[in-house]
């Protein structure tokens, strides 16, 4: 019953239908706040300002204003032999990096 009142109802009124989605549509385009505002375009943006990314891209933007372009490197370091003591100073440095995390 519901089911054919709904079909007849959009046969009937289809354009004030459309013409609802429409208005609808336009009254949240305007009342939506700027981009900008509610979301943050930048690649690095959550992380911490500490973090090498975050201190690269700053120093980035200082000495080249005008290249608004991003790019990515990816760097594969491998070593075939870990050094003696350089794992326990690997993770003593990671120990304290991760202290200087904000919450």
């Amino acid at each position: 019953m519901i089911f054919r009142f709904l079909a007849y109802l959009v046969c009937r009124a289809w354009p004030l239908i459309l013409l609802g989605w429409g208005a609808l549509l336009l009254v949240s385009w305007l009342a939506a706040p700027p981009w900008e505002e509610v979301a943050q375009d930048k690649e690095f943006a959550f992380l911490p300002e500490s973090v090498p990314s975050r201190i690269a891209e700053e120093i980035f933007e200082k000495a080249y204003p005008e290249d608004k372009t991003n790019s990515n490197i990816v760097l594969l370091l491998h070593r075939d032999a870990p050094a003696p003591g350089r794992r326990a100073q690997d993770l003593k440095f990671i120990r304290e990096k991760e202290g200087t995390r904000t919450k």
